[in-house]
């Protein structure tokens, strides 16, 4: 009996709906409207592909990739980076610099669910403040009281949600 051949568009569109955004063969279908089975979309995704690798294989690379993402390691750099960034600007009105500071912190409490990650939170605070004094020594001292009353701040309002 001859294998039903399907649109290979089709077969991409299932593909990227269960690789990318971790639907389920029966989701999968539905997308299709119905047009193939979740038992073949199911075989689909277990055949090796050319490089012998699985949709599910694949499905695994991205969420791994995504964990990366928002590891604590990501987060804590991308911090850095923005709060380098802020520093470096010459000038910068105190005002504008305290708006800035103050959104990035907002930035990390959307982040981060508070309630289980005090301590990282703490420690993610401290983190920045140590490499502010230490990666930016020649900058005004009052940027950097400001941060460090800014940081204290926000660790008194944190605890203050507990």
């Amino acid at each position: 009996m001859a294998r039903k051949r399907y649109d290979p568009k089709i077969k991409a569109l299932a593909k990227k709906a269960f690789v990318d955004d971790n639907k389920t063969f029966k989701e999968i279908a539905a997308l299709i409207d119905g047009k193939i089975s979740p038992s073949v979309i199911h075989k689909w995704a277990s055949e090796p592909d050319s490089d012998g690798k699985t949709w599910k294989d694949y499905r695994k690379e991205v969420e791994e990739v995504m964990y990366q993402q928002l590891s604590p390691q990501a987060i804590a750099k991308k911090l850095y980076d923005k709060l380098s960034d802020l520093i470096q600007q010459q000038g910068m009105d105190p005002a504008k610099f305290a708006d800035s500071v103050a959104k990035l912190t907002t930035s990390m409490t959307s982040i981060m669910d508070h309630r289980y990650q005090i301590g990282m939170i703490f420690q993610t605070l401290d983190d920045i403040l140590e490499f502010a004094e230490r990666k930016f020594c020649n900058v005004e001292k009052e940027k950097l009281l400001f941060l460090a009353e800014l940081l204290a701040g926000y660790r008194d309002e944190v605890r203050g949600r507990l």
